[in-house]
């Protein structure tokens, strides 16, 4: 059972306050949004998680101390980083073939979430004009999930493609996380994880963000 608790009167009015600006701060599509607002309870349910790992006090965006929030960004997960001239603070990747390939971390060496952050995980996101992407697998800890296709929504034409999960994920500190995307061509992906970043404010506040040790 994951310990909670609850947030005060303060910390849920800040959580009120920029529980929506905080996505569209970054993403202005509609659908971002009202993905978020699908999960509001899942949300909360994870801030108090953060409450009670971290015996401090939400800030939110602005926090100085205690704890806050942003988006998911590639650092907090270290994406694979083979491809030549690629980091890990950005998403995109060369797809050399078709068919699956790591994503984050490997099979043999799976990412650790950092001690001081908590993710809650609503869906996956790619920002390609030409996205290549269309399943995914994840492990978290030593649970496989079932793949998650994402064909149709990766063909509607606008501005960015999302999938929202069929159930969002809470991706505890210290956690393992292994991830493979399936590629149906080669060339460019920007494929990245859609959600929140729950840690301490110092982590927040870190310009080159990491994750833990193995």
């Amino acid at each position: 059972m994951v310990e909670i608790e609850d947030l005060t009167k303060d910390e849920l009015d800040i959580f009120e306050a920029e529980f929506l600006k905080l996505p569209a701060q970054f993403v202005t599509e509609r659908k971002v949004i009202d993905i978020f607002e699908n999960n509001k309870d899942f949300i909360l349910e994870c801030a108090r998680m953060a409450k009670a790992k971290y015996k401090a006090t939400f800030f939110g965006v602005d926090a100085q101390t205690g704890f806050g929030w942003q988006l998911i960004r590639p650092e907090h997960v270290l994406r694979l980083t083979t491809d030549t001239g690629v980091t890990n603070t950005e998403w995109k990747k060369t797809i050399a073939a078709p068919g699956w390939a790591d994503w984050i971390g490997t099979s043999a060496s799976p990412i650790k979430i950092k001690e001081e952050a908590l993710l809650c995980l609503l869906g996956l996101v790619n920002y390609s004009p030409s996205p290549k992407a269309y399943a995914c697998v994840l492990r978290l800890q030593n649970i496989t999930y079932p793949i998650w296709y994402f064909e149709r929504p990766m063909r509607v034409q606008d501005s960015l493609k999302v999938f929202e999960l069929p159930k969002p994920k809470a991706i505890l500190p210290e956690r393992n996380l292994y991830g493979r995307l399936k590629y149906s061509a080669t060339g460019e992906d920007e494929t990245g994880l859609l959600g929140i970043t729950f840690a301490e404010a110092w982590y927040l506040q870190t310009e080159t963000p990491t994750v833990e040790s193995p």
